[in-house]
């Protein structure tokens, strides 16, 4: 005899004992009055960023807001960016706003980390210092 792992596919408490997932048998005795069936699940609501139409305007604003190669590669040579960095809080919230920048408003996506997260504000303090 085959041994059933798992739980009870209506109450999900009860382990499954038989090969069918739909119930097991003291499951099956609570709900002898009213028929079994499964328990719905919904999906929690993840925030919708819904993503900004841009300007020309914008776009060139966007533009001028860009780093210059020499300002970037100052940037990369700063002892503190480097230990910021370490951080696997804070590199796990920049990889989530850069996946997540062309499909959602990336600066709505920016201002909620400044706000919620120290490390991140800290670090965009030390970035804006540099």
């Amino acid at each position: 005899m085959t041994n059933i792992v798992g739980t009870c596919g209506v109450c999900e408490k009860q382990p499954q004992r038989y090969k069918c997932t739909t119930c097991t048998l003291s499951c099956y005795n609570e709900h002898k009055v009213t028929p079994c069936r499964k328990f719905e699940k919904k999906p929690p609501k993840l925030p919708v960023y819904p993503r900004k139409v841009k300007s020309s305007a914008e776009e060139e604003e966007e533009e001028n807001d860009r780093l210059k190669p020499e300002q970037l590669e100052k940037l990369e040579q700063s002892a503190k960016i480097r230990e910021f960095l370490k951080d696997d809080k804070l590199r796990a919230i920049l990889i989530n706003v850069d996946n997540f920048s062309n499909s959602y408003d990336p600066e709505r996506m920016l201002v909620n980390a400044l706000q919620n997260d120290e490390i991140f504000y800290k670090f965009a303090e030390t970035i804006l210092d540099a």
